[in-house]
């Protein structure tokens, strides 16, 4: 460990300066830098000291009373901590931090603060020096005059960042990069412009997930600085196309003594909705950030009785020596609403309601299916498809009977898939039965289809699910199909 013998001079964990420089600006391509870095280890330190090469330097609450709550303005401490040794300021460097690097300087050190973050970072008092320069072509006038236009300078990254965030962010298929009156309206603006923009879907899948990558890399490196346990938060979720997830929230103290709340997953949630499947796609994202036993905190949870489960399951796997009833937070303001609701309707206002949703729904698709069954065949299939499709339980159960036919059919699979459908990808995943619409005109068409070719997996799952409890809610005798439907 390196000391500092000069005030202008940065005291570093490693000799290895040049490596912080091309970390700063992490890309696709610095994966072998990244393992690096994660050997490196930071002097040892606390929530209110730093302790290096024999001297201590103080951080957080125990600073200063007089210096604690001071405003320092200048432009560079956006980018770095105050720390003070023997009762004096010094402006340590966030980003090194960040990478397991104590660098620092005195906080007279104008020139070498500046200096460091120019040439290790890449930042200015403007921000990142990445930048390139517009080729504008000068318009004119009426008159034939030409107009003077100043060239316009943009950071690289950060458009590339901006144009990412704008097609998840509003949903845009990222083919539409290939568009061109998308290109079109970048040539006026700047043809050199046009030119940056990549002109295929799939780079910009790859930003997207590199850019996801990315993100997630530093979200786990702000976890494992966390100055306290991590808590977590986590529900279920079930999106419009019938797939169940869970979201796993996290909750925990920056280094900077601020409280951060994260999500650190979206999980699809594979079979029922018992605390052990809970349990499991909880577990896979707590390992993705290398989190241990000791690092977990509380579990702030609804009163769903599953929770018990999971929460139990949880404990047991990461080895924590504690007690669901100790671990496991009531959500508030699921008691709350408990409450009002037992206030309203009485003391099981759940069975009420579900009793309300289900005769409701019992009566609206039995009206439905009933309408269906009348145009024979073709109304039969659309019932037994909606059927399956309607949870995510029934439909993982059809997808697994259909990954043997995978293999028995793949050369005609190509055949059967929709324009919207990547036939790639259909003959990797399971086949799914394609449910009808009124607003795709050849969509009966595809359902057919599809049904002939997953006939013997379709005929096995209407025999099983005709011969479910009543509890499960089976499929109705008259939907079957017959040998002369």
């Amino acid at each position: 460990m390196t000391s500092e013998t000069e005030s202008n001079a940065p005291s570093v964990l490693t000799s290895a300066c040049d490596l912080a420089s091309e970390v700063a600006n992490i890309s696709i391509e610095s994966e072998r830098l990244q393992s690096q870095i994660e050997e490196f280890e930071l002097p040892e330190h606390d929530d209110y000291s730093i302790y290096d090469d024999g001297k201590t330097y103080k951080r957080g609450k125990a600073r200063p009373a007089k210096q604690r709550d001071r405003s320092l303005n200048t432009w560079y401490w956006e980018h770095g901590e105050g720390i003070f040794e023997d009762k004096k300021r010094r402006w340590m460097c966030e980003a090194c931090w960040k990478i397991k690097k104590f660098i620092h300087y005195a906080e007279t050190s104008n020139k070498a603060i500046v200096k460091h973050l120019k040439e290790t970072h890449d930042i200015t008092e403007h921000g990142h020096i990445n930048v390139i320069q517009l080729q504008i072509t000068p318009a004119d006038d009426k008159s034939g005059n030409l107009v003077s236009i100043t060239p316009s300078i943009f950071d690289w990254e950060t458009l590339k960042l901006r144009l990412i965030e704008w097609i998840i962010v509003m949903h845009i298929a990222f083919s539409q990069v290939e568009n061109d009156w998308f290109r079109r309206f970048l040539a006026v603006l700047s043809p050199s412009l046009e030119k940056w923009i990549p002109k295929a879907g799939n780079t910009i899948k790859s930003w997207i997930l590199a850019e996801f990558e990315e993100r997630q890399k530093d979200i786990k490196k702000q976890l494992q600085a966390s100055k306290s346990r991590i808590h977590l938060s986590f529900d279920l979720w079930t999106s419009p196309n019938h797939l169940s997830f869970v979201g796993v929230v996290g909750h925990y103290m920056s280094p900077q003594y601020k409280v951060e709340t994260v999500l650190l997953g979206l999980r699809r949630l594979h079979g029922p909705h018992s605390g052990e499947n809970i349990a499991e796609a909880v577990l896979k994202v707590i390992r993705k950030y290398g989190l241990t036993g000791n690092q977990i905190g509380w579990f702030i949870l609804d009163n769903a009785s599953s929770n018990d489960t999971c929460v139990t399951e949880i404990l047991k796997a990461l080895r924590i020596n504690d007690t669901v009833e100790r671990r496991r937070l009531r959500c508030l303001g699921h008691i709350i609403n408990l409450g009002a609701k037992a206030f309203l309707f009485g003391p099981d206002p759940n069975a009420f309601e579900k009793e309300v949703e289900i005769s409701q729904r019992y009566e609206e698709e039995k009206k439905e299916r009933e309408i269906w069954r009348k145009r024979g065949p073709i109304g039969k299939l659309h019932n037994i498809i909606a059927y399956i499709r309607n949870t995510p339980q029934r439909r993982e159960e059809f997808e697994e009977k259909v990954k043997a036919e995978l293999k028995k059919q793949k050369d005609h699979i190509a055949a059967t898939a929709r324009p919207d459908e990547d036939v790639d990808l259909v003959m990797k995943e399971p086949l799914m039965v394609i449910q009808d619409n009124k607003t795709r005109w050849n969509s009966i068409f595809s359902m057919i289809l599809r049904a002939f070719l997953l006939k013997d997996p379709l005929d096995l799952f209407i025999k099983r699910a005709l011969k479910k409890p009543e509890a499960d809610s089976p499929l109705l005798k008259g939907d079957e199909l017959s040998t002369s439907d």
